[in-house]
């Protein structure tokens, strides 16, 4: 049990480095990008597009989710910023989900087969496919990057992932909400006004994760209690 709460909070500290990093590399370059790209697009459906692949591309290489569709509300306005989020937060994404998938997928199986408590949390998960995808995705809190490659580990099915990922349109609403009220790119960097609507918004993503926790633990308790009976079943019918 020690060695693998060692091994989540060091793959979740890693996680969150890289993160890190990119937000740090990124800050000066990015926006200076982000201006250009609209200034080729011209504005309107040809930006949008052009906003929705950048954002495809540098999500899957750890940069924030948070920053870029703030900076497409910024430059795109409420609209277009909108609609440039949700496509490239779908997008965006699948590869993260893919590469784990076809490299990380493998090893977490081959880890997880005889640990029951990291079998549980999987199966809880891959139960309620669908439902997991929409409640992790419209909650602010959980790390939309990071999510991305380890939902790729396990045997979630793609379709579910999927269509699950419709539900990035609410954080992509908000986002590119509040990107829009920001005066110019700059004020991207200092991040969001803390007004009524950030607490309300902050409030209702505690809530969803902590609703997420508490139901994902209830159906990974289930799925112990069972783990024991079926790996019985399974040694009968090998001997």
């Amino acid at each position: 049990m020690k060695e693998s709460k060692a091994l989540f909070i060091s793959a979740c500290l890693v996680g969150f480095g890289i993160m890190g990093v990119a937000w740090l590399v990124s800050q000066s370059w990015i926006q200076e990008g982000a201006a250009k790209l609209d200034l080729v697009g011209g504005g309107g459906f040809v930006s949008a597009l052009l906003f929705a692949m950048s954002f495809a591309m540098l999500a899957t290489f750890m940069v924030p989710s948070s920053m870029m569709k703030l900076l497409m509300g910024a430059i795109l306005g409420f609209g277009w910023g909108t609609i440039a989020a949700w496509v490239g937060s779908m997008l965006g994404a699948i590869p993260g989900f893919i590469i784990s998938r076809h490299i990380m997928a493998e090893k977490w199986q081959n880890y997880s087969e005889d640990k029951a408590l990291f079998k549980a949390v999987e199966s809880s998960i891959v139960e309620n496919g669908i439902k997991t995808i929409i409640i992790v995705r419209l909650s602010l809190i959980l790390p939309y990057n990071i999510l991305n490659y380890v939902l790729g580990a396990t045997e979630l099915k793609q379709r579910s992932y999927i269509i699950g990922n419709i539900a990035t349109i609410g954080p992509s609403l908000i986002y590119a909400w509040w990107g829009s009220q920001m005066s110019n790119v700059a004020e991207v960097a200092t991040g969001v006004e803390k007004d009524l609507l950030w607490w309300v918004v902050m409030l209702g993503s505690i809530i969803l994760t902590t609703f997420f926790i508490v139901y994902t633990r209830k159906l990974t308790m289930q799925h112990l209690e069972q783990w024991p009976n079926e790996q019985e079943q399974e040694n009968t019918i090998s001997n």
